[in-house]
């Protein structure tokens, strides 16, 4: 699996949702890690962050079906080993 970022928001109790973030071309997780923070703050959630294929320390070459896996593997990690509802995940 590809690098993931889990931001707890420790501010409040944080079980009204967790935003999954996927970042645009050209970034990655350390590209984006100040905005998860500020809206893991703000609005008090969870953010998790993923590295697609061949972005950040991932290897690989990106293709659009590599990064829909990505995202479906993202999200199952964030279900089954986080143990978060699939409801309250927002993409």
């Amino acid at each position: 699996m590809n690098p993931v970022l889990v931001i707890k928001n420790t501010k409040k109790k944080t079980d009204k949702c967790t935003f999954v973030y996927s970042h645009g071309n050209s970034s990655d997780i350390g590209g984006c890690l100040a905005f998860a923070i500020m809206i893991s703050y703000y609005f008090t959630v969870n953010v998790i962050v993923y590295d697609y294929v061949g972005y950040g320390i991932s290897s690989g070459k990106p293709t659009e079906n590599k990064i829909y896996d990505d995202l479906e593997n993202v999200l199952a990690f964030t279900v089954i080993h986080l143990n978060i509802p699939l409801q309250k995940i927002w993409l």
